[in-house]
C-alpha cells in the first residue's frame, strides 16, 4: 500500500479534563465497554498503553477541553505527556477543538517512513486559541544560495512566536526546479519538486496578529552556506 498511500500525519488528541483526574479518557468504563463490543480489536493492551502508543507516534497533539483546566493542571499534564511525546513534535491547547482545517491537514510526514523515532520526549510552546484567532499569508522568497539556506531561513520563521506553520515552494538559485517546504515546531523538511511547474511561495500560518515584518524579514535574510 505504501507505494500509493501515505500517513500524512498523525492527530493525537488529549482529554486534558480527564488526564487531570488522573484518566486517559473521561468514561474510561465506557471506552472499556467498546473495545469489548469490537470483535477486530486486540484488548490485551491496557487503555494506558494506548494513550502512550498514541502520544508517541504524533506529529500534533491537541489538548481538548483546556478551559475546564488551570494553568497548574495544564502544566501537570504537559510534564505528564512530554513523557512520551516525540521530540519534533507539536502540540497546541483548544477549547472544543477549535482549530483550523489548515493547521491540522496537510502536515506530510510520512509516518511510514519514521517509525523508530515515535518514542522520545517533547518541550514545545503550546497555544489557546479558536478558529477565528488564526491568520495565514503568503510569502514570496528570494532564491536561496542552496538546500541548507533555504532550511535555514525557514527554520528561522517558524521560530518567530506565534507560526505554527510554513509550506510551500521557493527557489533555489540555478536549480530547475523549486524546493518543498513543510515546517511544524522544530522540524524543517525540504526536498526539490520534481517538477518546475509549481508556483514559489511560502504560505506562513500562525495566531492572529503574528509579527509579519519579522517573519519576511528572517526569509530574506543573508545566505547561510
Amino acid at each position: 500500500m505504501r507505494e500509493r498511500v501515505t500517513v500524512n500525519g498523525v492527530v493525537t488528541v488529549v482529554d486534558v479534563r480527564a488526564v487531570a483526574d488522573g484518566h486517559v479518557a473521561m468514561d474510561e468504563s465506557a471506552v472499556a465497554a467498546q473495545r469489548a463490543a469490537d470483535t477486530a480489536l486486540d484488548h490485551e493492551s491496557p487503555i494506558e498503553e494506548l494513550f502512550e502508543d498514541q502520544l508517541r507516534c504524533a506529529d500534533l497533539i491537541v489538548f481538548a477541553k483546556s478551559g475546564l483546566c488551570d494553568e497548574s493542571e495544564i502544566a501537570q499534564i504537559e510534564a505528564r505527556v512530554a513523557q512520551d511525546a516525540r521530540t519534533d513534535v507539536a502540540m497546541l491547547k483548544s477549547d472544543m477543538c477549535r482549530l483550523p482545517a489548515e493547521v491540522l491537514l496537510g502536515l506530510e510526514s510520512g509516518a511510514e517512513d519514521d517509525m523508530d523515532s515515535r518514542s522520545a520526549h517533547h518541550d514545545h510552546d503550546h497555544h489557546d486559541h479558536h478558529h477565528d484567532e488564526f491568520e495565514s499569508f503568503v510569502v514570496h522568497v528570494p532564491p536561496a544560495v542552496s538546500l541548507a539556506d533555504a532550511k535555514a531561513r525557514v527554520a528561522a520563521a517558524v521560530a518567530v512566536p506565534g507560526v505554527l506553520r510554513v509550506k510551500g515552494h521557493m527557489w533555489v538559485a540555478a536549480k530547475p526546479a523549486p524546493v518543498v517546504v513543510q515546517a511544524m515546531g522544530p522540524r524543517v523538511e525540504a526536498w526539490f519538486a520534481p517538477a518546475a511547474e509549481e508556483k514559489p511561495g511560502l504560505v506562513v500560518i500562525g495566531l492572529k496578529g503574528i509579527n509579519k515584518a519579522r517573519i519576511e524579514a528572517v526569509l530574506e535574510a543573508e545566505p547561510v552556506e
